[in-house]
């Protein structure tokens, strides 16, 4: 998770919210299943001190997420979801874009980039 994230957004400035937790996620045997978990997966609140949100600087580091090839799936609000530029996108280069429900609490609004098992 490390390299992919160091890769793809250096000089971006992001701002981690959260990087490993998850015990709120189980399965049915009553093991963790969350991606923050197991490290595959980290929350970003702002890049370059801009909040994420419908902007410049979140469009542009969901477009380098997901031309990256690094990321398996990213999540975060509706509105950014919902944007049919980032869905053809994120089809071309077998990216799962998904609306985060969990944008409030303690991380914020802000985005999950998580890569795969």
């Amino acid at each position: 998770m490390q390299s992919a994230f160091t890769s793809v957004f250096g000089g971006l400035d992001p701002f981690v919210t959260s990087i490993m937790h998850g015990e709120h996620k189980w399965d049915a045997q009553g093991r963790p299943v969350s991606a923050h978990h197991f490290g595959r997966a980290i929350d970003v609140g702002a890049f370059g001190g801009t909040a994420i949100g419908v902007n410049q600087p979140t469009v542009a580091a969901l477009v380098r997420a997901i031309v990256s090839g690094r990321f398996e799936k990213i999540g975060t609000l509706k509105a950014l979801i919902d944007s049919p530029a980032l869905q053809r996108l994120a089809a071309m280069y077998h990216t799962e874009l998904f609306q985060d429900d969990e944008q409030t609490g303690a991380s914020g609004p802000h985005v999950h980039f998580q890569v795969a098992a």
